[in-house]
């Protein structure tokens, strides 16, 4: 391609397509390109992560699966809470337990947000 053209008898160099003409151009032009290709980067990571977020759930109910199949039963059995034992002391009161207490018998109307003001002053 012929990239000079003649302005009055003198020769003039064109510039050629999209090559940035100056170094400050060049620059600006690959930052905008690194940019664009961490964007993708990132989305394509994101994207990773819930794949394979999907994926260790898609495990997790094959291997219930599998249990509850090599088990005999339909669903995991319900763990039993524990009961309190009626013997085990009562915990210590705190300092604002004790605060509480006292601000209800001399004043009952005072609800709890009410008491935890005065206990922040």
């Amino acid at each position: 391609p012929n990239t000079r053209s003649s302005i009055s008898g003198r020769e003039v160099l064109q510039p050629l397509g999209n090559i940035p003409t100056t170094p400050g151009r060049q620059v600006k032009a690959l930052k905008s390109e690194l940019e664009k290709k961490e964007s993708e980067n990132d989305t394509l990571k994101n994207n990773i992560a819930d794949l394979t977020k999907a994926l260790d759930s898609l495990n997790l109910v094959k291997e219930k699966a599998a249990y509850a199949i090599d088990s005999g039963s339909t669903a995991p059995k319900d763990i039993k809470k524990k009961t309190k034992d009626p013997d085990a002391p009562d915990p210590a009161m705190s300092a604002y337990r004790f605060f509480s207490d006292e601000m209800k018998k001399n004043d009952s109307s005072k609800a709890g947000k009410e008491l935890q003001l005065l206990w922040k002053e």
